[in-house]
C-alpha cells in the first residue's frame, strides 16, 4: 500500500490539512506515474526472455502460443460475477498451450469458487489448493477481509493448481498455507506480493522454464520469474498494465 509518507510533499500537506481525502492523493499519484510509464514504455527492451502483448488473452495466445509450449501458468485473473467467463478462456488456453503434466495455479475469490473449479475441471485435473492468508498493512496481524454477500469475515485466499494431463508430482515438496504480506496494492487494485508467488514458482518449475500470466495486472508474476530465471510471457488488455509491468522490471534490474 501507498502510505502517506511515501506521498510528494505537497499531497502530504493536502491530506493533513483536509483538502484533500488519502485515497484521492494516492489516485494523483498513481495516475502520474501511469502516464509517465506509458509514455516510457516504447523506449523500454526487456530482451528475449521476456514477452508483453496488448489485448485479449484468448485471441493472443492463438497468435503467439504454440501448442504444448508453456511450462506453467500463474495468474491472477479478475473473478468478480460478471467476469466468471475469464476462466473459461483461461481453461482454453490452459488445456492447449500447457506442455504435458504442466501445472496452472490462479488465484481466486471464494464467492463463486465452486463454479470456478467446475469450469477449470472441464480442461484440467485438479491438483491441490493453497492459502493466501490474509494479513495487515503492517504485515504482523491477520486482516480479515469482510463477505457482506454471506456475512463472513474471511482470513485467506484461495490460489488453486490444476494440471494437465497426464498426472505427474510437482518439482519439489510445499507448503499450502502461505503467509501473505498483503501490502502491495499501489500499482493494481488487484496486485499481489511478490513473496507470495516464489514459493509457487519453485515448487511448479524449474529455472529456464517458461511461465505465462494471461491476465498480467501489475505484472508481479513477470517479476519474480526474471529474479528466479525464468522465460516470461505476459497479456493484458490494458496497456497501463504493460507499462508499469516494463517499468517494475527496469528498476529490478537496475
Amino acid at each position: 500500500m501507498l502510505e502517506i509518507s511515501s506521498l510528494p510533499e505537497k499531497q502530504i500537506r493536502d491530506v493533513i490539512e483536509g483538502k484533500k481525502h488519502l485515497w484521492e492523493a494516492k489516485a494523483q499519484v498513481n495516475k502520474k506515474r501511469q502516464q509517465k510509464d506509458f509514455e516510457n514504455a516504447s523506449k523500454i527492451t526487456l530482451g528475449k526472455n521476456i514477452k508483453l502483448y496488448c489485448g485479449d488473452c484468448l485471441e493472443l495466445a492463438n497468435k503467439y502460443l504454440k501448442d504444448d509450449s508453456i511450462d506453467c501458468i500463474i495468474t491472477d485473473p479478475p473473478y468478480l460475477t460478471k467476469q466468471i467467463d475469464c476462466f473459461e478462456k483461461l481453461g482454453q488456453i490452459a488445456q492447449r498451450v500447457l506442455k504435458p503434466s504442466g501445472f496452472c495455479c490462479f488465484y481466486t475469490g471464494k464467492l463463486n469458487l465452486a463454479e470456478i473449479i467446475n469450469i477449470a475441471s472441464q480442461y484440467l485435473d485438479y491438483y491441490w489448493q493453497i492459502i493466501i492468508q490474509h494479513y495487515g498493512s503492517c504485515g504482523t496481524n491477520f486482516n480479515p477481509k469482510t463477505i457482506h454477500a454471506k456475512k463472513v469475515n474471511t482470513f485467506y485466499k484461495p490460489i488453486l493448481v490444476f494440471q494437465k494431463p497426464p498426472a505427474k508430482k510437482c518439482q519439489k515438496y510445499f507448503n499450502d498455507v502461505i503467509n501473505g504480506s498483503g501490502i502491495q496494492k499501489d500499482l493494481h487494485p488487484w496486485q499481489q506480493s511478490e513473496s507470495e508467488l516464489v514459493p509457487i514458482v519453485e515448487a511448479f518449475t524449474q529455472v529456464g522454464d517458461e511461465i505465462f500470466d494471461p491476465f498480467l495486472g501489475s505484472g508481479t508474476t513477470a517479476i519474480v520469474s526474471k529474479n528466479l530465471k525464468r522465460k516470461f510471457v505476459g497479456f493484458d488488455v490494458d496497456e497501463n498494465c504493460l507499462a508499469a509491468t516494463k517499468r517494475r522490471l527496469t528498476e529490478d534490474l537496475n
